[in-house]
């Protein structure tokens, strides 16, 4: 099965879908994250670069951050851009058919998607 890309804002929505997309047997290749060239923050949340680097490392992804404008009408073009440019790169170097580096991974999804919504942790599967 082809390595797939999350992207990823740091905020429970995204991580919600890459802890379904585990669940279901996707190998993750990259978390992709566009932060803004100017304030260093996520475009969405505005969540400090450095916080969605921590959270790619606890979860044991390969992290790809892009630096885009903050004119949103450019947004789509730099997102596609950096789609085309990891599709060239693959998602090499880590083992992701270890089951336990799995399972370790689906559980702190599951921790941070809890711990920031109101679903019960049996709804996530």
């Amino acid at each position: 099965m082809k390595e797939v890309i999350v992207s990823w804002s740091g905020g429970k929505d995204s991580c919600l879908a890459c802890y379904k997309a585990m669940g279901k047997g996707y190998p993750i290749g990259f978390l992709l994250n566009l932060i803004s060239k100017e304030y260093q923050r996520c475009c969405f949340h505005g969540i400090q670069k450095e916080l969605i680097n921590l959270q790619a490392n606890l979860i044991g992804v390969p992290l790809f951050q892009k630096e885009v404008s903050i004119n949103m009408e450019l947004y789509e073009k730099e997102f596609k851009e950096a789609v085309l440019y990891l599709k060239t790169k693959g998602a090499k170097g880590r083992d992701r058919n270890n089951q336990k580096s799995r399972d370790l991974k689906r559980r702190f999804l599951a921790a941070l998607v809890f711990r920031h919504s109101r679903l019960p942790v049996n709804s996530l599967e």
